[in-house]
């Protein structure tokens, strides 16, 4: 009897927790119901994590900041995040484009990260 009120215990709690290593939380967020690039300029915050990319465990606090739109429809992004292995905030930049311009593809932007293009 112990034991099966231990287990329910335990695992109640198990829903209610969040066990990872942390230097503290992110800010708050608020979600864009619509791509308009021109609203899309400023700082984001990762709401979302994706443990197949390699560094993802590795990092916290990732932000996404873009510039004003430039006259071509352009714009310059920096994602940043805290790399906890080394204790620093690490950067990469790029540039997005052809933003929007044809709601039948199926991307919403071009970019370029790193020296590529994706």
């Amino acid at each position: 009897m112990l034991r099966s009120s231990a287990l329910l215990v335990v695992s109640s709690l198990m829903t209610v927790t969040d066990a990872k290593w942390s230097f503290g939380s992110c800010p708050e967020y608020k979600m864009m119901a619509n791509f308009d690039k021109y609203r899309y300029v400023g700082k984001w915050y990762q709401i979302v994590r994706d443990y197949s990319v390699w560094f993802t465990p590795w990092v916290q606090c990732m932000t996404m900041e873009f510039s004003p739109v430039r006259d071509d429809g352009s714009f310059e992004q920096n994602y940043r995040g805290l790399f906890w292995p080394i204790l620093t905030y690490v950067n990469n930049d790029g540039v997005y484009y052809q933003c929007g311009e044809d709601p039948t593809l199926s991307w919403t932007c071009q970019a370029t990260m790193g020296g590529g293009t994706i």
